[in-house]
């Protein structure tokens, strides 16, 4: 890639301080850095884009340009030499000239492992997610071709270095041989993100979180000095290489640069992330010298650059693009005070960084031990108490405004929903009617629960005129949402009415409105998923069920003939599926559209109406549980995609609809229905995927909202992932009002 540089991000451009005309040379997924080019250098190198010789491109650049051919030479052959050494230039026809890519596509097979997915793909060694037939979850390292035996020798030191470790804070070996020529290595898969990551997390917290931040650094000095216990220098250290389980212990990874005790491996050739390098490895660089050995004070230099930077944020200085300047950096400077990288000063932690830091070897601590003993004499942080936020709560500040732009004597309810869909729960009135039901639930206000009452109103009154349900510019059409679903269609608008009705102790209307959403409830051809098809359906019934006051005969029966013949059918058809990831009828797995929506919406039927769960259930839930795939702190499920040529792409989401926060509300229900730890602790990995997870989209369905409802420490109650999802009604009494009820089978 051959970047402009005014075209890279204004923190880039800061670091890099490039010429108005520079460009940046990069190619993704290799291990050498960016380089910094004039125009001039940028366009010659372009022309390789075809394989040609030197002289060739030197001689087609100068004529193109009136230039004098030798002094072309002279001017770009050391970058061009450079290129070719950081094999952004390679001989034609060689490996390293195709793009790097994974070599093995999702599912296919490595002896007995199959791939989950890549993880890290660089030029000289792939790394992949497998799981094997008993479902054990591995992390496979496996050379790309050509690489010869240098790349070998790092595989084999790291298998020795793992089998000297036999577990302890590192992944164990479990095996290793060779496949289609090429050598390779499975270990057992660690789950865990950055201490960068949860560094900032503790950052964020403010000077309470000092405290916090203290003792992860402690733990991560301490896990190296026990490596170091156990006869291994690690000689790589940086973030990456350094992992925060769940659970908050370190494991450590990527050990093809270790020394280990008993090996006659000192001559291994040293390398790392360059910000992280001691002075010794540096110095011997710009002085076109042999690497160093890693050593203790090597590995002592590393940890002390990735705990300044899990501190402050920041590296121990602030370095330079080009790597011979940034190479004079790490030999000369310091670290910095915290104050000059915005953090709050530390005085007895800096001292310690700075002993650490020290340019000479013999100035820093004699061995990690000593480190972590020093920062186990850094007093703890007094416990910052919190105070209580002042000002009215968020819900006083934004419901006054949000209700009065919803009343009825304003332009919204006059004018009515805009854009069609104009009555439904997902798109229009019926949604403003339940939104403000719930509302009134929370705050217990009966002038609130009249305003849903009236847009309910509105939005039956409205659902013949064109528009009200559907908008082919949206692709919300009867052909993709059905006749059905209470989120798309009549249904819906019918079961607000009835809820609000309940409410409102109007038990004439609530038993007209159930009888409307029975009948409009009815139909054939639906499909299974829960916000196009008769889950949803099952779902409506089941908030009915919970708000009707009396279970016998009557609306409750005729809710629980519909739900019942629904859940039937569906059970009935998938009865013939084989296990879920293998079934070609139903390839998605999320709650709106695919597997786990079906099983939700089962369990959550099933325990409103005490029903027995269908025999099949825990069957199904296992079989889904069995494709989590483990990510950072938590676990996942892919997003399964037909593309247009018939394949199959895979996504992740943290959102409701197809991602992470819908099986939170499927594991959390599975539990409390089963009482199977397994899936509390799949509730509990899951919430860690959506609040790692990152989302584009800011919506309630498909982005960050849900997500941050469904696991944020503070929320008081426990959120619904959708409008529809869940009931919150009040029961009797002459006012409509005698305490809320409110389900809780969203919560982490």
């Amino acid at each position: 890639m051959i970047i402009p540089a005014a075209e890279l991000s204004a923190a880039a451009r800061a670091r890099l301080a490039p010429a108005a005309d520079d460009y940046a040379i990069t190619r993704p997924r290799g291990r050498t850095g960016s380089k910094l080019v004039d125009r001039h250098v940028a366009e010659i190198v372009a022309l390789f884009r075809t394989p040609r010789r030197v002289v060739d491109a030197v001689l087609a650049y100068s004529q193109a340009h009136g230039l004098d051919p030798k002094a072309t030479l002279d001017g770009a052959f050391p970058v061009l030499r450079d290129c070719y050494n950081a094999r952004l230039l390679v001989p034609e026809g060689s490996p390293a000239a195709r793009q790097i890519a994974p070599s093995l596509e999702r599912g296919a097979s490595v002896l007995r492992w199959r791939i989950v997915r890549p993880v890290h793909v660089l030029e000289d060694v792939e790394l992949y997610q497998v799981r094997n037939d008993e479902g054990q979850v591995g992390a496979l390292k496996l050379l790309r071709p050509g690489w010869g035996s240098g790349a070998c020798e790092k595989l084999t030191r790291e298998a020795a270095a793992l089998e000297q470790l036999a577990g302890w804070s590192s992944p164990r070996v479990l095996e290793q041989g060779t496949w289609s020529g090429d050598p390779y290595l499975v270990m057992s898969w660690s789950a865990g993100v950055s201490p960068l990551t949860v560094a900032a997390e503790h950052r964020a917290e403010g000077p309470g979180g000092r405290a916090g931040l203290l003792a992860l650094c402690r733990a991560v000095v301490e896990t190296y000095a026990g490596l170091h216990d156990r006869g291994v220098i690690h000689g790589d250290v940086h973030p990456g290489n350094t992992l925060i389980a769940p659970d908050g212990h370190v494991v450590l990874l990527d050990f093809g640069l270790a020394l280990v005790a008993g090996r006659d491996d000192h001559a291994v050739p040293r390398g790392g992330v360059p910000r992280f390098l001691d002075p010794e490895l540096a110095g011997a660089m710009l002085a076109g010298q042999p690497s160093p050995p890693a050593t203790i004070l090597s590995d002592l230099f590393g940890v002390g650059a990735l705990l300044y930077q899990m501190l402050t944020g920041e590296h121990y200085t602030s370095f330079v693009f080009d790597e011979r300047p940034m190479l004079e950096q790490i030999v000369r400077d310091g670290p910095r005070p915290f104050s000059q990288c915005g953090a709050a000063p530390w005085p007895d932690v800096e001292a310690v960084l700075r002993r650490v830091l020290a340019k000479r070897p013999g100035d820093r601590y004699p061995a990690m031990a000593d480190f972590a003993m020093a920062l186990r004499e850094v007093p703890d942080p007094v416990a910052v108490p919190v105070a209580p936020a002042d000002g009215p709560d968020v819900l006083d500040e934004v419901l006054p405004p949000l209700l009065q732009a919803l009343a009825t004597h304003g332009r919204l309810f006059r004018e009515g929903v805009a854009t069609p869909p104009t009555c439904s729960i997902t798109y229009g009135a019926a949604g403003i009617a339940h939104a403000l039901y719930r509302i009134a639930s929370r705050t217990q206000n009966p002038a609130t629960l009249a305003l849903a009452d009236s847009w309910a109103v509105k939005a039956e009154a409205h659902m013949d005129h064109p528009g009200a349900f559907h908008n082919q510019e949206i692709d919300v059409t009867s052909e993709v949402v059905g006749e059905v679903t209470p989120y798309h269609t009549a249904s819906g608008v019918h079961g607000v009415r009835a809820l609000i009705a309940l409410a409102m102790s109007d038990g004439q209307e609530a038993e007209r409105a159930v009888d409307a959403f029975v009948r409009a409830s009815r139909g054939s051809g639906a499909p299974l998923d829960l916000t196009l098809g008769r889950m949803g359906t099952v779902i409506g019934c089941a908030l009915l069920h919970d708000a009707l006051p009396s279970t016998d005969g009557g609306p409750a029966q005729a809710v629980r003939d519909v739900a019942d013949e629904a859940l039937a059918q569906a059970w009935h058809r998938i009865g013939s599926y084989p296990p879920i990831g293998s079934a070609s009828e139903l390839i998605t797995l999320g709650m709106a559209h695919g597997w786990a929506g079906i099983l939700y919406a089962t369990l959550r039927w099933c325990r409103a109406a005490a029903r027995p769960y269908p025999p099949a259930l825990e069957q199904r839930l296992d079989e889904l549980a069995a494709l989590a795939e483990p990510a950072g702190r938590g676990v996942r499920w892919p997003w399964p995609v037909r593309n247009p040529e018939g394949g199959i792409d895979v996504h992740y989401m943290p959102g409701w609809c197809q991602g992470t926060a819908g099986y939170v509300h499927l594991w959390t229900q599975a539990h409390r229905a089963l009482g199977a730890d397994r899936f509390h602790g799949l509730a509990e990995r899951a919430a860690w995927n959506v609040w790692e997870g990152e989302a584009e989209v800011p919506t309630l369905c498909c982005g960050l909202v849900v997500g941050r409802m469904l696991c944020s420490p503070s929320t008081s109650t426990r959120a619904s992932g959708c409008g529809w999802s869940e009931p919150g009604c009040w029961r009797g009494g002459p006012s409509g009002i005698s305490g809320p009820v409110t389900a809780t089978d969203g919560g982490t």
